[in-house]
């Protein structure tokens, strides 16, 4: 079954305290791209309104109030479009009746569903139960998470840190 989503395990922190993290990231990115926009659509509308002083032909001034005119359109409808781009968090709650314990934090980021959780060391069971203890550690390694998992071959692990797969 093909996957098309992107999961992201980390070691020291939750999904959500993540996610909240590229969410605030992601904003900034918009704001500054937007600031961007803002600048180029100024220069473009002082281009627009030097060349009204221009006579290059009979009908300049109606061309260049034409560019003007449709240059605040666009910047209109790109502020408006921008509005609605930061991605939401979707939090999919941890549930120990179900032997679900890992809080998940989901993200659509430009188009890819990504699943934010932590890495997981082998859970401790009471006899007779698949439901893992309070004795199970939060955070295990890449290698405890791995370990723990039945036969997978749907993941890579990439450290960040080191840029390399583990």
């Amino acid at each position: 079954q093909h996957s098309s989503d992107v999961d992201v395990a980390l070691d020291c922190m939750m999904g959500v305290q993540f996610a909240r993290i590229v969410q605030s990231y992601l904003a900034q990115r918009q704001t500054e791209e937007e600031e961007k926009e803002q600048v180029a659509n100024m220069v473009i509308d002082e281009v627009a309104e030097d060349t009204k002083n221009v006579n290059c032909s009979e009908n300049s001034d109606d061309n260049s109030q034409k560019v003007a005119d449709n240059n605040q359109h666009k910047n209109k409808k790109s502020k408006n479009k921008n509005k609605n781009k930061q991605p939401k968090i979707g939090v999919i709650g941890a549930n120990p009746s179900q032997s679900k314990h890992l809080e998940t934090a989901t993200m659509n980021i430009n188009g890819i569903d990504v699943d934010f959780v932590n890495l997981r060391a082998e859970e401790v069971y009471e006899a007779n139960s698949r439901i893992p203890t309070s004795r199970t550690r939060m955070f295990g390694t890449p290698l405890e998470d791995a370990l723990r998992r039945d036969f997978t071959i749907n993941s890579l692990f990439y450290n960040i840190r080191t840029r390399k797969i583990e």
